[in-house]
């Protein structure tokens, strides 16, 4: 052997053997090329046909690379087993975004009716009262206030002449409730002697 058919041989076998390598990797790729076509042919022909895909186990390593499952059932050292096509377990609920922010402010209201200078009286039909009637008759006199109004308060008086033993016994709002404004008032005096006179309640209202 000469020198030079020395160095040819050697340089052969280096040669060789660095295909030999490359070829192993290349089968590696191709392989993991093939699971990945073959995947996709199965998937779309299940999908024409409605019919459900199987889960597909194969090996995966840290950067995504798939090898087929050794005979042993096992997969190579720093890759592990990952199921292809199977449905995943569903994930925990995500934590509460932050608080928007505050909007702007609206715009001011139109500006409300002093119920101070707004407010007017209004006096009700006068009572008569009956000298016939016996003592301690009741005799009730009432006040309402104009639409879109409120009561505010209200009371009453009497012309009596003679009053020394008739009072008046009740002075209280009419035609509210829990929810709305009175809208009226109403007086009722007992006329003690029989006498004549007049009864009448007034009401102060507010729009």
């Amino acid at each position: 052997m000469t020198l030079r058919n020395g160095f040819s041989d050697i340089a052969e076998r280096l040669g060789g053997g660095i295909m030999q390598r490359i070829s192993q990797r290349m089968r590696v790729v191709i392989i993991g090329a093939s699971v990945i076509m073959t995947l996709g042919i199965v998937g779309t022909a299940f999908g024409v046909s409605s019919a459900p895909i199987a889960p597909f186990a194969a090996c995966a390593s840290s950067t995504s690379v798939l090898s087929l499952i050794g005979k042993d059932g096992k997969c190579q050292r720093h890759t592990s087993v990952v199921q292809l096509g199977a449905v995943g377990h569903k994930g925990p609920a995500g934590i509460t975004g932050p608080a928007g922010v505050t909007g702007p402010a609206g715009a001011a209201g139109p500006a409300g009716t002093d119920s101070a200078t707004s407010s007017f009286v209004v006096q009700g039909t006068s009572v008569s009262l009956d000298p016939n009637s016996g003592t301690g008759t009741p005799v009730t006199a009432t006040a309402s206030c104009p639409s879109e109004s409120y009561a505010l308060g209200g009371g009453g008086d009497t012309s009596d002449p003679v009053s020394g033993s008739s009072s008046l016994t009740d002075s209280e709002p009419t035609g509210g409730s829990a929810s709305a404004p009175a809208t009226g008032w109403k007086v009722v005096y007992a006329d003690g002697q029989g006498s004549s006179g007049t009864v009448s309640s007034y009401v102060i209202c507010a729009p």
